[in-house]
């Protein structure tokens, strides 16, 4: 991809990377990722004509977590980074872990949003309990996380099946052997 800038930019600082030309979408990305984790939609966005804005979440990279300890405080964070970058408005992608962030930027600062577009968003809701949270944070450290997404790999390689359900646990509320049957189903269908 073209453009790729990666530093610490805007007071308070957020490492952040740009992508492409064209008009601007500010990608707020879920847990466990930050600016330089590559996702699926940063090549539709760019091949498409659009400038990706997309800064690591407070905690994340080099953005230091005193950035924005709240959804409200990350999104005022966003200003000077607009700012710096000479953005009046840009569309905002809030994916996962970052919709929160991104309907709290668009509800505090309308005039800076063309449109928002949310994608597998956690919007509303309790925060998962603080067992949850620590199980996340040792798995998806920036020292383990590597590891953490390599043994997932071996495993669906492995064990297909037993990813699926693992993975459709955290999903779904469904029995997982009603979405396996369902994907069967989608399968031969195809």
């Amino acid at each position: 991809m073209q453009g790729v800038t990666g530093g610490l930019v805007g007071s308070p600082a957020l490492f952040c990377a740009c992508r492409g030309q064209g008009p601007a979408v500010l990608v707020l990305n879920g847990g466990h990722t930050h600016c330089t984790s590559l996702l699926g939609h940063q090549r539709f966005f760019v091949e498409h004509g659009y400038q990706l804005i997309i800064p690591s979440r407070p905690g994340y990279a080099k953005t230091p977590s005193l950035t924005g300890r709240t959804a409200e405080a990350f999104a005022d964070a966003l200003i000077p980074l607009l700012d710096q970058l000479q953005l009046k408005q840009v569309i905002v992608l809030g994916i996962s872990a970052g919709g929160r962030t991104a309907l709290q930027f668009a509800g505090r600062y309308p005039e800076r949003v063309s449109k928002v577009i949310l994608q597998n968003a956690v919007t509303g809701g309790k925060w998962p309990s603080l067992p949850t949270r620590m199980m996340a944070y040792l798995l998806f450290n920036p020292w383990v996380e590597r590891w953490t997404w390599t043994a997932f790999r071996w495993l669906v390689k492995v064990a297909p099946l037993a990813a699926l359900k693992g993975i459709m646990r955290s999903l779904t509320t469904l029995d997982p052997n009603v979405v396996q049957t369902f994907s069967s189903s989608l399968r031969r269908a195809t």
